[in-house]
């Protein structure tokens, strides 16, 4: 079989250039591909995103603060990495290349855990409206973030961070589903905290995540 690499290339760079999202219904059915900025303004399109939580072996987490770049949560500090699922590619797909997008990894052995839908108010123009299903890996290499991608990093204790919300009260994802772009605002606003005496500003689906146990649970399972 002969492969036209210019022609596969203009391709994937058209690819890039378009950046689409995968708009499904709510059962995860694929609808068709839709333009990032669109689906991300209200009233906000469900798609499909993934996120991805990457541990060390101390237990520490691994955390970015988003670069101001960002059309949703800019600034604010969340899991190790993000992203919406491009209309050609997996889940898996997705994660991996926004693992090398945001942070330069690659290669890291990842695994599904639990797959959840929600909304979430980010700014007066775009918000979130996604089935996201989470990740978490092993990793204790070099990184190398993309500065249009992420501000800072820092690992942290994952447990210090878990129990920092423990009996912390704040919507469910699936209560979301049912709000007004005000009620958006109010009730999946960014959550500060203060662990060690350093302040993050934490996105509002990373909390919805810490809030679950079956991300405590994959991270025990980690280290047995």
């Amino acid at each position: 079989m002969i492969i036209d690499e210019k022609k596969e290339k203009t391709i994937r760079e058209l690819l890039i250039e378009k950046d689409e999202v995968s708009l499904v219904e709510s059962d995860g059915k694929f609808i068709g591909p839709n333009d990032k900025y669109e689906a991300h303004k209200y009233p906000t399109k469900l798609h499909l995103a993934i996120s991805v939580w990457l541990f060390n072996s101390k237990g520490e987490v691994l955390i970015q603060k988003r670069s101001k770049k960002k059309i949703v949560g800019g600034d604010w500090w969340a899991n190790s990495a993000c992203g919406n699922v491009w209309p050609t590619e997996t889940f898996f797909d997705c994660a991996n290349r926004r693992l090398e997008k945001e942070l330069g990894i690659k290669g890291v052995l990842i695994k599904p855990i639990y797959k959840f839908t929600y909304k979430a108010y980010g700014n007066q123009t775009y918000g979130e409206h996604e089935i996201d299903q989470v990740y978490i890996g092993l990793f204790n290499n070099q990184i190398s973030p993309n500065p249009d991608e992420v501000s800072e990093i820092k690992w942290i204790s994952f447990k210090e961070l878990y129990n920092a919300f423990s009996g912390f009260d704040y919507i469910h994802p699936d209560q979301t589903l049912l709000l007004t772009e005000d009620e958006l605002k109010q009730k999946t606003a960014p959550v500060k905290i203060k662990l060690k005496g350093n302040e993050y500003l934490l996105a509002p689906w990373t909390v919805l995540m810490l809030k679950n146990s079956q991300l405590y649970d994959a991270f025990k399972k980690l280290f047995e």
